[in-house]
């Protein structure tokens, strides 16, 4: 039976949970707020099926025909609500137009990620758009199969693991079934969002949260709350404390350093996320209002992203140069020297506190030997034009 030891072994991708016939394990939160499955050990029968869908586990290789394009929904009011491209909308609509379902991740009432389904165009705002948070499953696996044996078309979105999980779950394949990953950097505890959510509504109640507001551009988003009572509040990246915790690794799931997931060949059927440094690879591409890299991994990704075609802008793209711009797609992110303390003051801290701490005098403190760098840099130009003349 699963027996978690070592936490880098364990993505939370909940597929045992969901393949237990006896349903005798359940996922815990631990200190750190990511959650770990427990055995009932007086209702476990050892049938070890669990074992059978751990994605740690069980690695096998994926069909490695993999395609990588650039690509935008030709809809620009879409596009700008979307984080990158708004591809994912027209999958969805794909999806929709054959009387199918998308599961993905999207918030409940109280700014917790959790993943569920559509049936509808009007219900694609809440999946649109990323969200930096570990998305919990839950039974969206069964919920997901009972959907493909009557029939129903599916699309599953997810990170990576989820993803893995979810095709050793099913055990075989559904022609009626598209997976489909996102380029995952790590995923961040849950616990550290739900305090950060209840900081930053200062006593307001939240309307909306975007991850990816793109006001002042694709590149520079920021992370925003709107306000019931019409306010708003936007931080870009390493202005916001959340946002630096997350790109600098500090806040990920102890498994993410070690994930088993990281290949420019995935197991999914298609992978969407940035294509970061577009005005490198493809100058005539960028307009800094999100381009997507979509790639394709299966001839059943690639048909499905040919018959979107007529609804987006698409190149296509060197596959090789993904790493290069998208270093996430292929490799782990690095554990930083503060992370462990990060999470033992977690719960030590008030957690204004800990956020000042770890996420931004750390930053202010580069900030100012990189201006410092800077303006040495400005006075030693002045000197040498000065000595010129």
């Amino acid at each position: 039976m699963i027996n978690i030891t070592d936490k880098t072994e364990c993505s939370g991708c909940y597929a045992c949970v969901n393949v237990c016939p006896e349903k005798c394990i359940s996922m815990h939160r631990d200190d750190e707020g990511f959650n770990y499955p427990i055995v009932d050990m007086d209702k476990c029968v050892r049938c070890e099926v669990c074992l059978s869908v751990c994605h740690v586990l069980c690695q096998y290789e994926p069909e490695g025909i993999s395609h990588a394009y650039a690509a935008y929904n030709k809809d620009e009011k879409i596009r700008a609500e979307s984080s990158s491209g708004g591809i994912f909308t027209n999958l969805s609509d794909y999806v929709f137009s054959k009387g199918g379902v998308v599961f993905g991740a999207l918030f409940d009432e109280n700014y917790d990620v959790r993943h569920g389904f559509i049936e509808s165009k009007s219900d694609l705002y809440k999946m649109r758009q990323s969200k930096y948070v570990q998305s919990e499953i839950e039974n969206t696996f069964n919920t997901a199969k009972e959907f493909l044996s009557q029939g129903r078309f599916v699309l599953f979105t997810g990170t990576p693991c989820q993803i893995a999980g979810l095709r050793l779950f099913l055990s075989k394949p559904y022609d009626n079934l598209i997976m489909m990953d996102v380029i995952c950097h790590g995923i961040p505890s849950p616990k550290v969002w739900k305090k950060y959510v209840a900081l930053s509504s200062e006593g307001k109640k939240v309307e909306k949260i975007n991850f990816r507001d793109k006001t002042k551009g694709w590149r520079d988003f920021g992370l925003r709350f709107d306000y019931k009572n019409g306010t708003k509040k936007l931080k870009v990246q390493d202005d916001d404390p959340y946002l630096f915790a997350f790109f600098r690794n500090i806040s990920l799931r102890p498994a993410c350093y070690e994930c088993t997931e990281k290949s420019l060949h995935k197991k999914s059927d298609m992978t969407l996320g940035d294509f970061w440094g577009i005005e490198n690879a493809h100058r005539e591409f960028s307009d800094d209002k999100g381009i997507s890299l979509v790639m394709t991994h299966t001839k059943k990704g690639q048909s499905v992203l040919d018959a979107i075609r007529p609804k987006i802008k698409i190149i296509d793209a060197d596959i090789n140069m993904v790493p290069k711009y998208n270093l996430a797609m292929t490799h782990c992110p690095k554990v930083p020297p503060n992370r462990d303390a990060f999470f033992t003051d977690l719960d030590r801290l008030d957690f204004k506190d800990l956020l000042e701490s770890y996420c931004v005098e750390p930053f202010k403190i580069r900030y100012n030997k990189k201006l410092n760098k800077q303006i040495r840099k400005l006075k030693n130009n002045v000197k040498k034009i000065i000595g010129r003349k």
